[in-house]
């Protein structure tokens, strides 16, 4: 199993008997958000600094764009959640879990 497909299944475990929120879900990605804030920062730094207002302008808008469209399929994940929860096999989710986290130990 890939780190991503482990981290989403730890997700779904972390929401098993708790409805799943668009903040939540940010809160739960809230390092990838923090490195992505960081990342466009530094850049935005450097081309306000190499280009001026225009070209960091341009840097800030794609980092508000990246995490608008996080917020889109946060929103879509939340709307199915209810159904996905009746339907996930638990016991096979945390077999998976388990068994990647002894394999790679």
């Amino acid at each position: 199993m890939t780190r991503l497909q482990r981290r989403n299944l730890q997700v779904y475990l972390h929401f098993r008997d708790r409805p799943m929120t668009v903040f939540a879900l940010l809160w739960a990605n809230r390092r990838i958000y923090l490195i992505l804030f960081l990342v466009f920062g530094a850049l935005a730094a450097f081309l306000y600094s190499a280009y001026g207002i225009t070209a960091a302008a341009f840097i800030a808008v794609a980092f508000s764009v990246t995490v608008l469209r996080d917020i889109s399929f946060y929103r879509r994940s939340a709307t199915i959640w209810p159904v996905l929860q009746q339907v996930l096999d638990w016991n096979k989710i945390e077999q998976f879990i388990s068994s990647n986290e002894t394999g790679n130990a």
